[in-house]
C-alpha cells in the first residue's frame, strides 16, 4: 500500500470517498467537538449553580421580612409567602443536581447516595411546597388551616424530613470531596439543624444554610469559568 496521501482523482472515486470519510478529524474538528461537549455539561452545572444563588435570595427575602415585620411572611401575605417558599425549594432542587454533577468525580459511594437522597428529598418537598402555594392561591390568599388530616401531616413530615436529611448528607459529602469550599458545606450541614431548632426563637436563622448553598453556587460558577478559560487556552494552542 502506498504511503502518499490520496490524490484528487483517488478522492473523487467511490473508494476514495470512503477513505476520506474514515480519515481522522482535523484539529479544528476535534476542538469544536470538545468545546461542544464541555459546553453541554457546563450549562447544566451552571444552571444549578445559579439556582442555588436565586433560591438563597428567595430565602433571604422571606427571612428579612420576618425580621422587619416580626412575623413570618406566610401570615402577612400568604400568596407571596407560599409562592416565594415554593420557588425557593424548587430552585434548591435544581441546585443540588448541578452541584452534584460538578463534584461527582470526587464523590465516593457515600457521596453518590447522599446526592440521591438530597435530590429525592428536594423534589418531594418541592412538590409539597408547590401544592401548598396552589391551595393558598385558589383560596384567595386565606392562610392554611391549623388542623390538617393525618395522611397530609405524614406526607409533610416525610417530605420535609427527607429534604433536611438529604441536604445535611449532601453537605457532608461536599465537605469530604473538597472540590468546593468546605466552610460553605459546613454552613449547610450545621445551618439546617440550627434552623429547625431555633427558627421560632431567632428570626433569620435560616439564612445560615441559605448562605452556604449560595456560596457553593458562586464557587461553582467561579471554578467553572476558570476551568473554561484554561480549557479554551489549551484548545487554542497550536498543534505541533
Amino acid at each position: 500500500m502506498s504511503n502518499h496521501p490520496p490524490t484528487r482523482a483517488e478522492m473523487s472515486s467511490p473508494v476514495g470517498a470512503q477513505l476520506v470519510s474514515r480519515m481522522p478529524e482535523t484539529a479544528g474538528d476535534i476542538r469544536e467537538n470538545s468545546r461542544t461537549k464541555v459546553n453541554r455539561s457546563d450549562v447544566i452545572i451552571g444552571v444549578g449553580a445559579v439556582c442555588a444563588v436565586l433560591g438563597a435570595l428567595s430565602l433571604v427575602t422571606q427571612q428579612i421580612w420576618s425580621i422587619v415585620a416580626g412575623t413570618v411572611i406566610e401570615i402577612d401575605t400568604p400568596i407571596l409567602g407560599t409562592t416565594l417558599y415554593a420557588a425557593e425549594i424548587a430552585l434548591f432542587a435544581v441546585a443540588v443536581v448541578g452541584l452534584y454533577l460538578y463534584q461527582r468525580h470526587a464523590f465516593n459511594r457515600f457521596g453518590k447516595v447522599a446526592a440521591r437522597v438530597a435530590i429525592a428529598g428536594a423534589l418531594l418537598w418541592s412538590a409539597d411546597a408547590a401544592w401548598q402555594a396552589v391551595e393558598v392561591i385558589k383560596s384567595g390568599g386565606k392562610p392554611a388551616p391549623d388542623h390538617i388530616s393525618t395522611p397530609l401531616l405524614a406526607w409533610v413530615v416525610v417530605g420535609f424530613g427527607l429534604y433536611a436529611l438529604g441536604l445535611i448528607l449532601f453537605g457532608i459529602a461536599t465537605w469530604r470531596a473538597g472540590v468546593l469550599p468546605r466552610v460553605a458545606a459546613a454552613l449547610v450541614v450545621f445551618g439546617i439543624p440550627l434552623g429547625m431548632a431555633l427558627d421560632a426563637l431567632v428570626s433569620g436563622i435560616l439564612i445560615v444554610y441559605g448562605t452556604g448553598l449560595a456560596w457553593l453556587g458562586i464557587a461553582t460558577l467561579a471554578q467553572l469559568r476558570s476551568r473554561r478559560s484554561v480549557h479554551a487556552g489549551r484548545l487554542g494552542a497550536p498543534v505541533s
